[in-house]
C-alpha cells in the first residue's frame, strides 16, 4: 500500500494528503488485442516513444474523481426500477378489466421492480462507501491526467497494463 504523504496535488494544485500514480504513454504503432473470456490475444502490437509518468494526487481529488464515477449507476437503476414499478401500478390496474392477468403482470413487474432497486441499493452503497478501489482509481486517475499532456495519438496505460505488455512479450524492458 503506497504511504499518504503531503504535497502539491497534479490536479487542483492544493496541499493535502494523498499518493503517487505512475502510468505510461506511448504511441501504438499497429496490431490488435482481442479480449478474450480467460486470456487476452495481441497479435503483432507494437510500441514507439513510450513514456513515463509520475504525478501525485490528494485524497481530495481521488474521492471527487471515485464519485463522479459512481454516481449514475444508482441514479440510472433506480429510475429503471421506478419505470418498472410504474408499469406494475399500470398492471394491477389492468386487473380491474382481466382480474388474472392484471394480477400475473403487476406482480411480475412487481419483482423486477424490486430486483432493479436492489441493484440501485447496492451501487448506492458502493457511491456512499467512498473507498475507492485501487485498479479502478487508477484507471479515472489515468483518465483525468491525460487532458493534461499535450501527447497526440499516445494511449495512455496503467502500471498494471504496461506490466500485461511485457508479460506478452510487446515491451522489452
Amino acid at each position: 500500500m503506497a504511504k499518504k504523504k503531503a504535497g502539491e496535488c497534479f490536479l487542483c494544485g492544493a496541499e493535502h494528503k494523498g499518493r503517487n500514480f505512475t502510468f505510461y504513454s506511448g504511441v501504438r504503432k499497429g496490431g490488435s488485442r482481442t479480449e478474450l473470456t480467460t486470456v487476452i490475444v495481441t497479435v503483432f502490437e507494437r510500441w514507439r516513444d513510450l513514456r513515463i509518468y509520475e504525478i501525485f494526487v490528494c485524497r481530495d481529488c481521488q474521492l471527487r474523481l471515485w464519485a463522479d464515477h459512481t454516481k449514475w449507476p444508482p441514479i440510472l437503476w433506480g429510475g429503471g426500477a421506478g419505470l418498472v414499478a410504474l408499469a406494475a401500478v399500470l398492471g394491477g390496474l389492468l386487473a380491474l378489466l382481466a382480474p388474472v392477468a392484471g394480477l400475473l403482470v403487476g406482480v411480475g413487474l412487481g419483482m423486477v421492480a424490486l430486483a432493479l432497486g436492489g441493484v440501485a441499493v447496492w451501487f448506492l452503497l458502493r457511491h456512499l462507501g467512498k473507498k475507492p478501489e485501487r485498479e479502478q482509481l487508477e484507471l479515472l486517475v489515468v483518465r483525468e491526467a491525460q487532458r493534461y499532456f499535450p501527447t497526440p495519438r499516445h494511449t495512455f496505460i496503467t502500471v498494471d497494463q504496461y506490466q500485461d505488455l511485457i508479460r506478452a512479450g510487446v515491451v522489452d524492458v
